[in-house]
């Protein structure tokens, strides 16, 4: 009986540290949604996927077509590389269901949901 009651406690401690790494995380890796973007206060309908890969690979669908590229975050800072040199954007939301990016060199705001 002894036995079965370690096994179970060591089974709840390992699990419950497992939901603890996880709870509150939030990251900009995944698949997000384009609908948005705002330029000189006008907000346009976009459409689009963009995949933000754990290998640091970035896939940006929009407008029809899709470019392939390198990426890497640095507290709020997003730097993406497509073959042109890396551009810096800045990450002003990210929750579990929204993302938005300030990316000074265009002057426009990309809004992004999951």
């Amino acid at each position: 009986m002894a036995a079965l009651l370690c096994v179970a406690l060591v089974g709840m401690a390992v699990s419950c540290g497992k939901e603890k790494e996880n709870d509150g995380v939030v990251t900009i890796m995944g698949t997000w949604n384009y609908v948005s973007y705002d330029t000189n206060g006008s907000n346009c309908a976009a459409s689009g996927v963009w995949e933000f890969r754990t290998n640091g690979t970035v896939s940006l669908g929009m407008g029809g077509t899709t470019n392939e590229g390198t990426f890497y975050v640095d507290g709020s800072r997003l730097v993406w590389d497509f073959g042109y040199g890396e551009q810096e954007l800045e990450i002003v939301t990210l929750t579990a269901t929204d993302l938005r990016l300030w990316y000074p060199a265009r002057s426009m705001y990309y809004n992004l949901k999951r």
